[in-house]
């Protein structure tokens, strides 16, 4: 965490601030804001905030980062969440967000598909859900060439 990564779009650069696990997660905006999911019983949301900046000289977009797995304490993969139907997923109960955890959640977004002006920045976070008895190892990104460890023995 902290280590910023130079060059992963042109002259965007890439910082992870922190990590958490979670029973909710942010995600939006969609057409009618932001919505709060809640973890399926016996799962846990691990949610994993990032930064982008913009160290070139001229406006750039930012990459979606749509693509990536977590690696577990049971040596299992799980791939990067999205609530399949949206805001309609019932099976994760969603909810329209409150102000404090779009804050809290890094405004819900993926920092994807931001024109950021030079030394601009956005974050944003990805999301994984993994089962509730297992820890966080690692985590690779598609378009990220280092696994990002997460601390954890």
């Amino acid at each position: 965490m902290g280590d910023t990564i130079p060059g992963i779009k042109e002259q965007i650069s890439l910082t992870f601030l922190w990590w958490r696990e979670s029973e909710i997660a942010v995600r939006g905006p969609y057409v009618s804001g932001f919505y709060t999911f809640t973890a399926r019983p016996g799962m846990k949301f691990v949610i994993l905030a990032l930064e982008f900046r913009n160290a070139g000289i001229r406006p750039e977009y930012t990459p979606y980062l749509d693509e990536g797995e977590i690696y577990t304490s049971r040596g299992y993969f799980y791939p990067m969440w999205q609530p399949i139907g949206g805001i309609w997923a019932e099976e994760y109960s969603p909810r329209e967000s409150t102000p404090q955890e779009v804050q809290e959640f890094v405004g819900g977004s993926s920092g994807g598909f931001v024109n950021l002006l030079p030394e601009e920045s956005v974050t944003g976070c990805v999301v994984f859900e993994i089962p509730e008895d297992q820890v966080p190892l690692s985590v690779q990104l598609s378009g990220v060439p280092p696994i990002i460890s997460l601390g954890q023995d």
